[in-house]
């Protein structure tokens, strides 16, 4: 079962926006990239709430919002963006220097596989494809290993996506030159309630059933931040974003 525009999925989605400087520390790196090719257009799929938008529509002559949630295509519009209302891939007419892709890559990999593709295929001579995602959940992760520590069972398929991923961009050299830049974005909180909000949003990944085992490991989880993640009046947890950038030549 799918949570999204359900109450507790609202509450925990504004916990974590409330909590994260994601947007802020991707906004930057965006920006550096735009003004160092000094690029005119971008296309952001999966745009989302219009948040990102603000910040990085500004730095470039063009900008295009693709998003299929209706809630957030009427507040991209009421910002004043162009707004294509559909679901990726679809037809789109015009090329891009920047086309975006933060955070809205799908999880099937065949699935993934096919938006690269079609999305490479929006890019303007000499532009660029920027992928962003989360790092894979692999022994490293500090989020792996956390779940693993509340006892939380986390077997969804991370390591078998980025790989994935990589290999799909690693068919783009062929046409372009890739670069992988990894990016640390923190969620913080003084109070553990908002803590655990925005945690659960992160776990559950928009899907009910996640939800369950989350709620009921609530004191383990507690007792975890308590020991591991708080520092100096608050907690924080670390999160890996990885910019994977193809370069059209």
């Amino acid at each position: 079962m799918n949570i999204h525009n359900t109450e507790s999925y609202t509450a925990a989605f504004r916990a974590f926006q409330h909590s994260t400087d994601e947007k802020e520390r991707l906004a930057e790196e965006i920006r550096a990239s735009l003004a160092l090719h000094k690029f005119k257009s971008l296309l952001d799929i999966g745009a989302g709430d219009g948040e990102l938008a603000k910040m990085i529509a500004p730095a470039v002559g063009s900008y295009t919002a693709l998003e299929s949630n209706a809630e957030h295509v009427k507040r991209l519009r009421k910002l004043g963006f162009r707004v294509l209302a559909d679901t990726f891939p679809t037809k789109i007419a015009n090329a891009y220097d920047f086309v975006l892709c933060s955070h809205s890559l799908p999880y099937n990999a065949d699935d993934a596989h096919v938006f690269i593709r079609e999305a490479w295929k929006l890019v303007n001579s000499k532009g660029q494809l920027c992928i962003v995602t989360y790092r894979d959940g692999g022994a490293e992760s500090v989020w792996r290993n956390f779940c693993e520590a509340c006892g939380l069972s986390d077997d969804r398929d991370y390591e078998g996506r980025f790989p994935k991923l990589k290999h799909d961009m690693h068919h783009l050299r062929e046409y372009a030159s890739l670069m992988v830049t990894p990016v640390t974005t923190h969620v913080q909180s003084k109070h553990i309630e908002k803590m655990l909000s925005a945690l659960s949003f992160v776990y559950a990944e928009g899907q009910a059933e996640w939800l369950k085992p989350w709620n009921e490991s609530r004191d383990a989880i507690k007792a975890e931040l308590n020991r591991n993640y708080f520092r100096e009046g608050h907690y924080s947890m670390p999160f890996e974003n990885i910019f994977l950038v193809a370069s059209k030549r």
